[in-house]
């Protein structure tokens, strides 16, 4: 299904590792590295090959720096003193006999080899493209022995993982690394330095909540290092959806990804789904390495709003492209757009090239251009290209 709708990476979640039985549950077994036989009776590098075979590109869940305290000590796994803790305990609130998981110290310089070691093999073993890279728990640890004192444990905590990031990429320079961190703990810009992608937030729903992430977030990080996905739900179906086009551009505005039952969607949904994913590759190709500019006020997480835009723009292709989300209420909007080229002209059209319309970038940066409200869907996409002059002539 994802292979024929045009999906480029299939990304196996949470819960791979042999474990627990019960639904949800990520916790047993952390630390193992090691793949449910019962689930995954070829292994996990069997389906990568598959992947691969159908055209796309594999990614895996992983959390490295979290671990099953059932395992510790047992043999060739993590050490206990591997652990992170505060005032000795695993977790400040509870006994350590009751403590279902604890951090592993990253400041640690044998610690953190053992978990080079481990992503290293698994990397080996299963030839991912991807990591999605998880942390769900994190302490300031003061345990003697680990190369940090007793207040700066987190600090070293951090630059710990930094260096071990940085040896990932260098051993492995294809390896792209996706940064999530508790739905968006560790959006900084070293992270932004190793890792290829962010997951901005859990809760990744409504389309109104992601655009708010999204246009905030858009000021300080590239647009595509923010990821979001479209989730099938009650409030926003996949499945008889009433607005397709507006959940999945909410989420153009950074990385697009989608979960979903494959099995629940019949060829008409794929197709739809096909329409939308092959919407925003072409805005991919189209507005490379895009800077992003709010042209409104921020979209309230909540929604309420009637009208927010956003711009992207290429310095590299000197195009651009403009998404509005309005309500029904709004029967026309003028966007005032940033960073064009004031002498050369540009040509208004959909994605695709069906011309709109012309204007001089002067005139698109002081006056706007106006747009009617016409489609059933709340959410437009324009396209703004330099027009090419004939050849002796100069667009200027």
């Amino acid at each position: 299904h994802a292979a024929r709708i045009g999906v480029e990476l299939f990304v196996v979640d949470a819960g791979w590792y042999l474990g627990g039985t019960e639904l949800w549950d990520y916790t047993t077994g952390l630390g193992r590295w090691a793949a449910d036989p019962a689930r995954f009776p070829s292994g996990l590098r069997a389906l990568s090959d598959h992947a691969h075979g159908l055209g796309m590109r594999f990614g895996l869940w992983v959390e490295p720096e979290r671990v099953d305290t059932a395992i510790v000590n047992r043999t060739r796994l993590v050490k206990e003193r591997f652990l992170a803790t505060t005032g000795g305990l695993y977790h400040p609130d509870m006994r350590n006999a009751m403590a279902e998981t604890a951090q592993i110290c990253l400041g640690d310089r044998e610690a953190r080899q053992w978990v080079l070691d481990q992503i290293t093999r698994l990397v080996d073993e299963v030839r991912p493209d991807y990591l999605k890279w998880d942390n769900n728990y994190w302490i300031n640890c003061d345990r003697p022995g680990h190369a940090h004192g007793t207040k700066d444990g987190n600090l070293a905590h951090v630059k710990g993982l930094y260096s071990l990031l940085g040896t990932l990429r260098e051993r492995f320079p294809d390896l792209s690394i996706e940064n999530c961190a508790g739905g968006g703990h560790r959006l900084d810009l070293g992270m932004l330095q190793y890792t290829d992608s962010a997951w901005m937030d859990d809760t990744t729903g409504p389309s109104t909540h992601v655009r708010h992430n999204l246009e905030g977030l858009n000021s300080v990080f590239p647009p595509a290092y923010l990821l979001s996905f479209v989730m099938d739900s009650g409030a926003e179906p996949l499945r008889h959806g009433e607005d397709l086009s507006l959940f999945f551009k909410s989420r153009m505005l950074g990385i697009l990804g989608l979960t979903w039952r494959g099995a629940r969607f019949d060829e008409d949904v794929n197709e739809n789904l096909a329409a939308e994913i092959a919407i925003a590759k072409a805005l991919r190709g189209a507005v490379l390495d895009a800077a992003a500019f709010l042209l409104t006020d921020q979209v309230m997480a909540k929604g309420g709003g009637l009208l927010d835009v956003v711009q992207l723009y290429s310095p590299q292709h000197r195009t651009a492209a403009v998404l509005v989300f309005a309500a029904d209420e709004i029967d026309w909007f003028t966007v005032r757009l940033k960073g064009l080229e004031p002498d050369v002209r540009y040509l208004m059209s959909t994605i695709w090239g069906t011309p709109l319309g012309e204007a001089m970038g002067a005139d698109l940066i002081e006056i706007g251009a106006e747009l009617l409200n016409a489609s059933d869907s709340g959410a437009h996409l324009v396209l703004f290209t330099p027009i090419q002059a004939p050849p002796g002539r100069s667009t200027r």
